[in-house]
């Protein structure tokens, strides 16, 4: 029976072994680029900077680096094996927080099946956090500590691996700035356990002496972050991951965000709730000294548990400490003659690893993260552009290759990208939002959008590139700087558009003077400058055989002129870039032209797939097929 259980245990940690590797590409946040960035500052000036060394925005530069040594840790892995090995300390760390989180699990509950349950469906919430930012860090030692004060606490035993925790909080303060959450637990139970005098005073006084020095110890080393966790207006603009689930619903609206983790997490506080209440009504029947610690214990959690509505980065955080307490809750509660079947866990557990399991293969995870295209007219595009690159990932190339860019403007979300792959450069903002000033902040919102004196901040900050947005950009700014005339557009695909001052163009990769993006209509360059237009547009495609926009470009103007053509050339674009939705919805509409009904259907379901089902997608093709449909 133990080998079996065992089994079960290990077939579970290999499924969430699976999701810790599938859930995000690596790197896939904008931080991650950042702390990569400080790492190889630290890895070769071999000292921890002390301002922020990346802008030249202006604002107050001096900054206390609480994440330094995360930034080191994953930079090393990026310098020893690439991009890629990212997957090591996700892996490591993500397995460490399932396997004492697990371990917290078995206090309290002895049924494999039923723990594997436990296990799987909150390791799946919990994991979604592990996409490489230094709160993979923060999240193993949680577990660790939440695990060694359990276990303390109820069952009366100091773990072995209560030893480590003085070097976690030791290094702690310069990994991550969550450090206050594992104080405030560790603070909780030694008051807890001073509660418990007999056991304290008589049986285990060289235990809590112990656990006493630690607690004094981690308080004087990390007294500045122990409110970090408390601020309660950071920059909320940009800030989103910190928004309270309040603002967080009025932005994204219900339908963006009901997904399977918020929905767990909401089943978990009822329970919760539920269980809370038959304790208190349990415990008026037992002793005072019971009651008192038991009571603190639960509350605690509990306000643990509700934190989310204020700051909704802290649901895995919130989730992965108190589902312990609450499994224990439930085990003092008298189960009904239904829960006592001896086949529930097995059919629970299979019922939990076939949910995690089609989750990962569906990588429903990434829609939380998707954004409105327009804050003036929603059009209902809550998954709009989850096709295209994150990041403009040809455009550093560019630079390196062409220009002498010493000062780049472009989306704060794109930031970070530039100061890791183009070192030499700085950027306008990056991720350090704590020190950011209002006219800073306003400065920033003028030039992306074109406002008030836009052009004259260009000169007063000395910037000599931007990257401008492009349709298929989930994030970006528009700076008009294609109406100045000492600017040129260097480069372009269907994801952002790379301008230069001239003096500091050393070549062009390709003449792009017809090209026009900023134009509101289909094609991106005028009548009178067709042919030149075109002669650019296929020199782009000689020189970046997958550039999507010169492709789309081409297909549109050749759908007019010869549509045999335009379908070539959309079928071999469908080829070179399957994801990519719009050869589909191009081809589609060529054979609709050609009266191909039937093929033009194929593909618009096709299209909608790749698309995720975005509305502004659906109504192009409505528009593009509407003779197929009116022939239905």
């Amino acid at each position: 029976m133990k080998r079996n259980a065992n089994l079960i245990i290990l077939g579970t940690f290999v499924v969430l072994a699976a999701v810790l590797i599938k859930i995000w590409p690596p790197a896939a946040p904008v931080d991650t680029y950042y702390h990569l960035s400080v790492g190889r500052y630290v890895f070769q000036e071999k000292k921890i900077p002390q301002e922020d060394i990346f802008i030249y925005a202006p604002k107050n530069r001096q900054i206390t680096n609480t994440e330094w040594v995360s930034g080191l840790i994953f930079f090393t892995f990026v310098k020893q094996t690439g991009i890629e090995g990212l997957y090591i300390p996700r892996l490591i760390f993500g397995l460490l927080t399932l396997y004492f989180f697990y371990k917290s699990i078995r206090l309290f509950v002895a049924n494999p099946f039923l723990t594997g349950s436990i296990l799987l469906l909150t390791g799946y919430i919990i994991t979604i956090r592990f996409n490489d930012r230094p709160e993979i860090f923060s999240l193993a030692f949680i577990s660790v500590i939440n695990f060694v004060c359990l276990q303390y606490f109820f069952k009366n035993k100091l773990s072995n691996y209560v030893s480590i925790l003085p070097f976690i909080f030791l290094l702690w303060p310069s990994v991550h700035a969550f450090a206050s959450i594992g104080i405030s637990i560790f603070a909780l139970f030694a008051f807890l356990t001073l509660l418990e005098k007999r056991t304290v005073l008589r049986e285990k006084q060289h235990e809590y002496f112990y656990i006493f020095l630690i607690c004094v110890a981690v308080l004087f080393l990390q007294y500045k972050n122990l409110l970090f966790i408390f601020k309660g207006d950071l920059v909320a603009e940009i800030m989103i991951e910190m928004f309270s689930l309040k603002n967080f619903y009025e932005y994204y609206g219900f339908f963006g965000i009901s997904q399977f983790s918020f929905s767990f997490y909401f089943v978990l506080l009822i329970c919760y709730l539920v269980a809370f209440l038959n304790f208190l009504i349990k415990s008026r029947k037992g002793g005072l000294r019971n009651f008192i610690p038991l009571f603190i214990i639960c509350l605690f959690y509990l306000v643990i548990l509700t934190t989310p509505f204020k700051f909704v980065r802290l649901m895995q955080v919130s989730i992965l400490m108190s589902t312990p307490i609450l499994v224990f809750l439930f085990s003092q509660m008298t189960p009904p003659k239904l829960l006592k079947i001896k086949l529930l866990p097995i059919i629970f557990y299979v019922i939990s690893i076939t949910v995690v399991i089609f989750l990962i293969s569906s990588n429903r995870f990434s829609r939380y993260y998707t954004y409105l295209q327009s804050q003036i007219n929603p059009r209902k595009y809550s998954l709009a552009t989850t096709w295209g690159e994150e990041f403009p990932s040809k455009i550093p190339l560019i630079i390196n290759s062409h220009l002498e860019t010493k000062r780049i403007f472009a989306s704060n979300y794109w930031n970070s990208y530039f100061i890791w792959f183009n070192p030499q450069t700085q950027v306008y903002s990056d991720i350090v939002f704590e020190t950011t000033t209002p006219e800073s902040f306003g400065d920033e919102i003028k030039i992306a959008s074109g406002l008030n004196n836009w052009d004259n901040l260009l000169e007063k900050y000395n910037i000599d590139t931007i990257i401008n947005k492009q349709p298929d950009a989930r994030h970006g700014s528009s700076t008009p700087v294609y109406n100045l005339n000492n600017w040129k557009l260097v480069f372009l695909d269907n994801i952002a558009a790379l301008y230069a001052r001239t003096d500091i163009i050393k070549s062009l990769p390709v003449e792009l003077s017809a090209i026009h993006p900023e134009l509101p209509t289909d094609l991106k360059f005028t009548q009178e400058d067709e042919n030149i237009a075109l002669e650019q547009l296929n020199n782009l495609l000689i020189f970046d055989p997958t550039n999507d926009f010169a492709r789309i470009q081409l297909i549109l103007y050749w759908r007019d002129k010869n549509l045999e053509k335009a379908k070539i050339l959309a079928e071999e674009s469908m080829q070179l870039l399957p994801k990519n939705p719009w050869f589909s919805y191009l081809l589609a509409s060529i054979n609709a032209k050609q009266g191909n009904c039937e093929t033009a259907k194929k593909l618009e379901k096709e299209t909608v797939k790749k698309a995720l089902g975005d509305d502004h997608v659906k109504d192009l093709l409505k528009k593009s097929l509407d003779n197929c449909n009116k022939k239905i």
